[in-house]
């Protein structure tokens, strides 16, 4: 959701362990001025673009993935959990016309208490899909950030909530594996001086 510029950096409440997002926070967007974007409203799909129609949006091979039974008895034992099962349900909802910002203002309003139902506004077209991991072998919901390092000139990161945390620790050492794949060199001081100085002085 938008609201109105009223923050003047992030604010961010306490995270719940179970799950694999961030608790409600909210920012002032980088792309459009004047605005602060409050969330997260997370839902299940089986896509890998959120933004896109569900048939156009629908992999073949991840609803493969979705159909396994190991999947399904993970979705159960999640699904069963009241607190997890209750987040799933609250989110959906938040999705609904008219009644969905109204439950939404409620979690808003720990952001930002003076909040009205006039100041939210949908952020339609925002957001996108989240990877979570799921252990097969384990028939659990893996948390935390994943890598896959495939040595061969790509690596995929399942970034953890929020990813500002280490996305540009990532973004280092995806960058030194990449050129040594290339057989290229990486000035790692360059990189420091434009983006952290201050690692020079230690």
């Amino acid at each position: 959701y938008f609201v109105p510029d009223l923050l003047r950096g992030k604010v961010y409440t306490v995270q719940n362990p179970k799950l694999p997002f961030a608790a409600v926070h909210g920012d002032p967007d980088a792309v459009i001025k004047g605005k602060t974007r409050i969330g997260p409203t997370a839902l299940t799909m089986p896509k890998l673009e959120r933004n896109k129609c569900w048939l156009k949006g629908i992999s073949l091979e991840l609803l493969k993935m979705d159909l396994n039974k190991d999947v399904f008895k993970i979705a159960f034992d999640l699904m069963s959990d009241k607190e997890i099962r209750n987040y799933v349900f609250k989110n959906m909802v938040f999705e609904l016309p008219i009644i969905g910002k109204r439950k939404f203002l409620k979690d808003a309003q720990k952001i930002i208490p003076s909040l009205s139902l006039e100041d939210l506004e949908y952020a339609h077209g925002f957001g996108e899909v989240r990877p979570q991991v799921l252990d097969r072998t384990k028939r659990k919901l893996e948390l935390g950030e994943k890598k896959i390092c495939t040595h061969k000139g790509i690596t995929f990161n399942m970034t953890p909530s929020p990813g500002a945390t280490s996305c540009l620790q990532n973004a280092l050492v995806d960058s030194q594996e990449i050129a040594a794949y290339l057989g290229e060199s990486f000035e790692l001081e360059r990189f420091y001086k434009d983006l952290s100085p201050e690692e020079l002085e230690n």
